[in-house]
């Protein structure tokens, strides 16, 4: 099944599976855009947020209370259910159906960019992942934060593909990540790292080999770089 179908397919039928490990995964990304604030010395409700690969809005309930909020996913249905979601919740977003990569339909910038169990769509070829950062770069402002996860596997390139099952959470193609070069092309972007941590160093539910990151944008404003989202 590809990803796109995987998640339209979730979005319809929720997973019932894994409910500890799920819920554990959801506190340690709370935390990781915690951090994130805490390193910019700002408040969430200061921050313009950009959630790539975002799926049905798993998300949402940790960056409530934002300035704004833009989802973007491949899956449609997906997208729906997370507008269901945040009308449910009482918060306006804004959704985008494309390649998280591709993201061209705004100018606009933001403090936090999330990509969160997704990393590892963008690593089946480099050029898919050295785009994927350089957008992560362009819509960032200076200073902002790219947090993230991806499950740590043995990968020396791009390309390198299996099936991923976890119950009726997950079943669709991924790419293993190969880290030190996707860290390579982050620095080109002007991307650097600022924190990487094993999510079983938080809880013990969650799998060790599943891994968070932030990232801070280094690049100075320039022309081609947005305004914050309104």
């Amino acid at each position: 099944m590809s990803s796109t179908n995987h998640y339209n397919h979730v979005a319809l039928h929720f997973p019932r599976s894994h409910v500890v490990m799920r819920k554990s995964n959801n506190d340690v990304k709370r935390a990781i855009i915690c951090r994130a604030l805490h390193y910019m010395c700002t408040r969430l409700q200061d921050c313009h947020v950009i959630d790539l690969a975002c799926g049905r809005g798993g998300d949402l309930p940790k960056v409530r209370g934002c300035a704004s909020y833009l989802g973007v996913d491949q899956a449609h249905i997906a997208l729906a259910e997370l507008e269901r979601r945040a009308q449910e919740m009482g918060m306006r977003v804004t959704t985008h159906v494309g390649d998280a990569a591709q993201l061209t339909a705004t100018n606009q910038s933001a403090q936090l960019v999330l990509c969160n169990f997704a990393l590892h769509y963008f690593c089946d070829t480099q050029q898919h992942c050295r785009t994927l950062l350089h957008t992560v770069a362009r819509v960032l402002v200076p200073g902002g934060m790219f947090c993230g996860t991806y499950e740590m596997h043995s990968a020396q390139t791009f390309g390198m593909a299996f099936h991923a099952t976890v119950g009726d959470c997950v079943d669709a193609v991924e790419w293993r990540v190969p880290w030190q070069k996707v860290l390579a092309l982050a620095h080109q972007a002007g991307l650097s790292l600022v924190y990487s941590s094993s999510f079983q160093a938080f809880d013990t539910n969650c799998s060790a080999n599943t891994v968070a990151f932030i990232m801070q944008c280094q690049q100075h404003p320039d022309p081609g770089r947005g305004t914050p989202l309104s």
